[in-house]
This record gives structure tokens, C-alpha cells and sequence, in this order.
């Protein structure tokens, strides 16, 4: 039986080298479109984050000035600053001055009674 010299296997050796290298270039490849789009996706998410972080602290110093605070006192919290003439208006007013505005308050056992009675 005759040996077949290794000269007639380099082609084939190269071949299968040649073939190893092209996989591993296209896997590389892959990777790194990959990659790319999300390096993309995650540099959009971070301007968005960083315009939303703007636009709260925007917020933050509104919401901090003495104007802001005095203004929520007075619509929300009903408060005046002294001198100022509160005016009521509305349907919830009392028209008849005969009756007290401020009614006495129910006990507790009272209120509990009216809850469930």
C-alpha cells in the first residue's frame, strides 16, 4: 500500500483553514453590528434620560421659588398673608347671616352612631 505524500493534503488543509478564518471573521462580524445597534439604542435612551432630567430640575427650581410656595399656600392651603381681605365665592356659602357659620362639633360617639346608623 502506497503512502499518499502530505503535499496532496495542503490544499485541502488550507481550504479548511481558509474556511475556520471566514466563519470566525462573519461571526466577529455579527457581533459587532450587534453591539453597534445597541450602543446606538442605549446612547438615544441616554439623551432622553438627560432631556427628562433637564426639564426636571427646570421643575425642581419652579417648584422651590418663594413665588411657587406662595402661591399653592393660597389656592390649595386657603392662606392670606396678613392685611389681605379673603372674599368666599361659590355655592358652599352661607347666605343666611342669622345662623352661626361655625356649627358646634359632633362627639365622637355621635359621629360613630351617625356612620352607621
Amino acid at each position: 500500500m502506497k503512502r499518499k505524500p502530505i503535499v496532496q493534503f495542503i490544499p485541502i488543509i488550507a481550504l479548511l483553514v481558509l474556511c475556520i478564518a471566514i466563519f470566525s471573521l462573519i461571526t466577529s462580524l455579527t457581533s459587532t453590528i450587534r453591539r453597534k445597534s445597541m450602543l446606538q439604542a442605549r446612547k438615544d435612551n441616554l439623551s432622553n434620560l438627560q432631556e427628562k432630567n433637564k426639564e426636571l430640575e427646570k421643575e425642581l427650581q419652579i417648584v422651590q421659588s418663594q413665588e411657587f410656595i406662595e402661591r399653592e399656600a393660597r389656592d390649595k392651603l386657603n392662606l392670606a398673608k396678613p392685611g389681605d381681605t379673603v372674599i368666599l365665592m361659590g355655592k358652599n356659602i352661607q347666605t343666611d347671616i342669622s345662623q352661626p357659620i361655625l356649627s358646634t362639633p359632633l362627639t365622637n360617639w355621635k359621629k360613630w352612631w351617625s356612620l352607621f346608623f
